[in-house]
């Protein structure tokens, strides 16, 4: 049966289910390996993305590591060229007369201000490649092996969003880290399109955050309202031209729209309120939304300086009030639907061209 997406009172089919999904248990053999630019190794032909300026006195590191050897020190409000972006990490590269220097320093000890790559993508975004299915409970690793550390189980059904595919392991965002899923434990893999060269029906965006499932009455107020939210949310449409204030379209965050009182992070500090926690689901619809080029953020603000945990530096939507709001327009020239997906610590937003 073919999926459909409610405006009003009309109904508009979505991508049939059999030209989406494969069948249960089965991903595709001809897996391709995902190459995308990574400061893994050094890489002289980098030219930088974006300009910042630092925040403070730092140290340039060997590795990601806060107690690495330095290889070189930034003075305050030094100009820092920045040539890939982690969750944490920057890859950057100095230039001080015939010296160059290559290595890592924090995110968050950088104001990053200016884009010098145009053909990069906002700073902070992360382009999603697939979208799949959890088969069954499966454990998240922190490193691409079986030996390393679980960060998490991964709940049956649960969709994921993957950054990026190698040698049978899938790379899904995770706090400020990265977390591995063996491939053979996912089912109904879809790629994400360029929105560029993308059809009606086809999946343009996708992003994934996790969360606490700690049974504490404030966390099961907190998981609550990210599904609320999310259900509020499951499969809207928005239309060419259209802006959408996130507080108007999920709020008000009252008892009797279904939320409850949770924490609710502001400047830094956490307080009890109704509809925490809708924060990380504006959160991931952001990050979702800063990978594409035809949706422009009109407003958006970060908790504060230190950010929300559950996502890189500098990329959290705080939400809430008249300042705090994440408003976003579709400039492209085609109407779009969200899905959502809420369950067992994993937040998921994807976005699709209506068909």
């Amino acid at each position: 049966m073919a999926r459909i997406a409610k405006i009003g009172s009309s109904l508009i089919p979505l991508a049939g289910e059999g030209n989406r999904h494969r069948a249960r248990g089965i991903i595709a053999a001809v897996l391709v390996i995902i190459f995308i630019r990574t400061p893994y190794a050094r890489a002289a032909g980098l030219e930088p993305l974006y300009s910042g300026e630092a925040v403070t006195n730092m140290a340039i590191r060997t590795e990601r590591d806060r107690n690495a050897d330095p290889v070189g020190y930034y003075d305050i409000n030094d100009t820092v060229q920045i040539l890939d972006v982690e969750p944490e990490w920057l890859f950057v590269r100095q230039k001080k007369g015939d010296k160059v220097t290559e290595g890592f320093v924090l995110r968050h000890l950088v104001n990053v201000g200016k884009q010098l790559d145009p053909s990069a993508l906002p700073y902070g975004a992360v382009q999603s490649r697939h979208i799949a299915t959890v088969m069954y409970d499966a454990p998240l690793y922190d490193r691409p092996s079986t030996g390393s550390s679980t960060l998490m189980n991964l709940p049956e059904g649960a969709r994921v969003a993957i950054l990026s595919i190698s040698n049978g392991w899938a790379k899904i965002a995770y706090f400020r880290q990265y977390g591995y899923v063996y491939m053979s434990h996912l089912t109904d893999l879809e790629p994400v399109q360029p929105d560029a060269a993308a059809k009606p029906g086809q999946l343009i965006a996708a992003f994934t955050t996790a969360y606490s499932t700690k049974e504490d009455q404030l966390n099961i107020g907190r998981m609550n309202n990210i599904k609320v939210a999310c259900d509020y949310m499951q499969r809207q449409v928005m239309q060419p031209g259209e802006t959408i204030s996130f507080n108007g379209w999920l709020g008000p965050y009252s008892g009797m729209r279904g939320y409850m009182e949770a924490p609710i992070l502001i400047n830094g500090t956490t307080m009890p309120g109704y509809g925490g926690g809708t924060c990380q689901v504006s959160t991931t619809l952001y990050n979702a939304l800063l990978s594409l080029r035809g949706m422009t953020v009109l407003l958006r603000r970060a908790h504060g300086p230190s950010g929300a945990a559950y996502v890189p530096h500098g990329v959290d939507a705080a939400v809430g009030n008249a300042t705090l709001d994440l408003r976003f327009r579709n400039d492209y020239g085609f109407p779009i639907v969200f899905e959502t997906y809420a369950g067992g610590g994993i937040l998921s937003i994807a976005i699709y061209i209506i068909q």
